[in-house]
C-alpha cells in the first residue's frame, strides 16, 4: 500500500522536467514512519532506481510466501457462482492491487479474467466486443471489461435487476392483461 501511496503523492506533486523516478525516490523515505523508517535509514544504501528501492521495500516488507499465495490466486480466479461481472472484476483487480508485484501482465490479466468468468458472463464479454473479445489488443480489452463492469454494476443497482418483473407486472396481470 506504502508503494501506491508514493505513486498517488507523485502524481499529484510531481514537478516539470523532473523524472517520475527521481521524485518517487525522494518522497519514499520522506513517507515512511516507524520501523520501516528505522529499517531504511539503516540500510544506508544508495538506490539507482525506483524500480530498485521498491523492490528492496517489497522484499523486507511483502514475503514471498504471500506473493506466490497471491499470484496463484490470481492466475487461479474462477468468477463465484452467485458473482456479477463486476464483483469478479474488482475482486480480481483488488488481488493487482494487494501485490503490486504480481508481475502478470494485463494481456495475461484480461485471459485469465475472461477463462475464469462463467459462460454468460464469457459470452457478454463476446458480444460487447463485437464478436470474439479475446481477438481484443490489450488496452482495448482492458478498458472493455472496465465499461461492461461500470454498466453491470449500475445494471445490478436497478429495483427490479436480473430479469425479474416489476411488480405492476406479475404473472396474474400479464395474464388477466
Amino acid at each position: 500500500r506504502h508503494v501506491d501511496e508514493v505513486s498517488q503523492v507523485y502524481e499529484i506533486n510531481h514537478l516539470q522536467n523532473v523524472p517520475a523516478d527521481t521524485m518517487k525516490m525522494k518522497l519514499f523515505p520522506a513517507t515512511l514512519r516507524d520501523r520501516a523508517k528505522d529499517w531504511f535509514l539503516k540500510l544506508g544504501k544508495e538506490f539507482t532506481s525506483w524500480t530498485e528501492m521498491e523492490e528492496e521495500f517489497l522484499r523486507k516488507y511483502y514475503s514471498v510466501g504471500k506473493t506466490t499465495s497471491v499470484r496463484k490466486a490470481i492466475r487461479e480466479f474462477t468468477q463465484g457462482s452467485s458473482e456479477t461481472f463486476h464483483e469478479a472484476w474488482e475482486r480480481l483487480r483488488d488481488l493487482t492491487r494487494e501485490c503490486p508485484h504480481h508481475g502478470v501482465s494485463n494481456h495475461e490479466l484480461t485471459q485469465i479474467f475472461y477463462d475464469g468468468l462463467g459462460p454468460q458472463d464469457r459470452y457478454l464479454l463476446d458480444a460487447a466486443s463485437g464478436g470474439t473479445f479475446m481477438s481484443k489488443y490489450e488496452d482495448d480489452a482492458m478498458d472493455l471489461i472496465e465499461t461492461v463492469a461500470e454498466n453491470s454494476q449500475h445494471n445490478a443497482a436497478k429495483p427490479f435487476g436480473r430479469g425479474a418483473m416489476p411488480k405492476a407486472l406479475d404473472a396474474k396481470s400479464v395474464e388477466t392483461g
